[in-house]
């Protein structure tokens, strides 16, 4: 996959918001557990029980992942004070060659409103772009609630092919 003009405008973004892409530490990890427990409440309106993200789960799951044959390609930004200020996740399975999976694009709610889910995610796709040469096709979904990620999947380049309904009901 090619970048366009504009994907490569939207890419002098992270230069601008000095996206730091590290290896995450024990101490990272703790922020990036945090973020993904208080943020991946808003995504949804359906009622769902609250996920525990601890260094130890997020290890056990790379350890799984690397079994597996998936490589997970993980960009983080990081606040002035250090924190994980938001982060973008793609996985490239061994086993459906050619594809890759957009996961979770999240940016902490106090740092929002500075391009930070564009940054990483457009700076996660170049990286897995250099990476994996032979990709064709990145799987990537998102609430049509979530107006703000939506608006960056469409200023990457990404376009709707599919819908997929989420429902709930209350039993009792």
């Amino acid at each position: 996959m090619r970048l366009s003009i504009k994907q490569k405008q939207v890419l002098g973004v992270t230069a601008m918001v000095a996206i730091i892409v590290i290896s995450l530490s024990v101490l990272h990890l703790r922020n990036l557990a945090r973020v993904l427990l208080l943020e991946s409440r808003e995504r949804v309106e359906l009622e769902l029980e609250p996920e525990v993200f601890t260094p130890e789960r997020i290890r056990a799951d790379e350890e799984v992942f690397a079994a597996s044959g998936r490589t997970k390609y993980t960009t983080v930004a990081l606040a002035a004070d250090g924190a994980v200020a938001g982060y973008s996740e793609i996985v490239v399975p061994r086993h459906d060659p050619g594809r890759a999976y957009q996961w979770g694009t999240l940016v902490r709610r106090a740092d929002r409103g500075h391009r930070l889910g564009l940054a990483t995610k457009a700076h996660n796709l170049a990286w897995v772009q250099r990476e994996e040469p032979d990709l064709r096709l990145l799987v990537t979904f998102n609430a049509e609630v979530n107006v703000h990620m939506v608006g960056v999947n469409e200023q990457l380049g990404f376009r709707p092919v599919e819908r997929l309904g989420e429902f709930q009901r209350q039993l009792g």
